[in-house]
């Protein structure tokens, strides 16, 4: 859990300054000659992107783990398992939608 933590903490920064540049980009764009919506592929990129990057940021924080830190229920200690396992591949999922994006 320690490592799942060390490593979100360190992409997380990068994750809202995306979140924060594609979303004024978006917003720039909707006052222009050419908004966003009149090119339906790249409006369908900025969508998922923004999409994954709030996933990533609201359901995979490691922050959502640490009421578990000191578990006491030893009984339902693989429930734990299994749960942080899930964000960790649900996190892992969400980049690889961002990777695919970017190389179509």
């Amino acid at each position: 859990m320690n490592n799942y933590k060390i490593e979100f903490l360190k992409i997380k920064p990068v994750l809202e300054v995306a979140r924060k540049s594609l979303k004024s980009e978006k917003a720039k764009l909707a006052h222009s000659i050419f908004p966003l919506e009149s090119n339906l592929e790249l409006s369908k990129k900025y969508n998922e992107t923004l999409k994954v990057l709030d996933n990533l940021l609201d359901d995979c924080d490691s922050n959502l783990l640490e009421g578990y830190k000191d578990w006491e229920f030893n009984e339902e200690l693989s429930q734990l398992v299994v749960c942080s396992m899930a964000i960790a591949f649900f996190a892992m999922n969400q980049l690889d939608l961002i990777y695919m994006s970017r190389d179509e």
